[in-house]
């Protein structure tokens, strides 16, 4: 009897094993698969050693609360591949038009300098102010009309959307860092907690 108890201990914590060990193997394919963008569309450090991605929106005021201070301890720590992937909500068309600007801005090497200048502007809420916002920061408006409209920057736009969706992630602004996930909808985090987490996650 104690014999198959024995046998049956082993026999379920080579499952539990087993089955941790896929988890494991699934969530870094995942990972792979989110991170898996260009460096025109990042803001990527010759010496990084730690992805930060960003599922933000530009309408969310906590958004707006976190980016300065996740800009700021991007800039201190200096060693990490930042990814914002922003999201728009359902049936928000201009939203998505402003996330397709940033990667028809990365077209002319100001990917995160849009992205940013959406921020730092906000609110953004036509197509003048767009423009306006973007002749700002150097780029070319009459090149950017132009790439706006191309399906696979559009296709950028909607593949955030999806991964914000399908996995469950729910609430804005959330950042995957390496591979934990850290929340801030409620409180504000300092620059110092933000560097901390990134110390931990690598």
């Amino acid at each position: 009897m104690k014999r198959t108890n024995k046998v049956l201990l082993i026999l379920l914590v080579s499952g539990i094993s087993y089955l941790l060990y896929v988890h494991t193997q699934n969530v870094n394919r995942q990972l792979e698969l989110i991170y898996a963008v260009p460096d025109k569309y990042t803001q990527t450090s010759p010496e990084a050693d730690l992805v930060v991605l960003d599922f933000n929106k530009y309408g969310c005021i906590f958004c707006q609360n976190l980016h300065p201070i996740l800009t700021e301890a991007l800039k201190r720590d200096g060693k990490v591949r930042y990814i914002p992937r922003t999201v728009s909500g359902d049936g928000d068309e201009w939203g998505k038009n402003l996330i397709i600007s940033t990667y028809a801005a990365g077209e002319q090497g100001k990917f995160i300098e849009m992205h940013n200048a959406i921020y730092d502007n906000w609110p953004v809420r036509d197509r003048e102010k767009l423009f306006a916002v973007a002749q700002s920061i150097g780029v070319d408006t009459e090149q950017l009309s132009r790439d706006m409209s191309r399906a696979d920057l559009r296709k950028w736009a909607d593949e955030n959307n999806m991964f914000f969706t399908t996995w469950g992630i729910g609430e804005t602004p959330t950042l995957i860092i390496g591979k934990r996930f850290f929340r801030s909808k409620q409180d504000k985090p300092s620059v110092e907690e933000l560097l901390a987490q990134f110390a931990k996650a690598r």
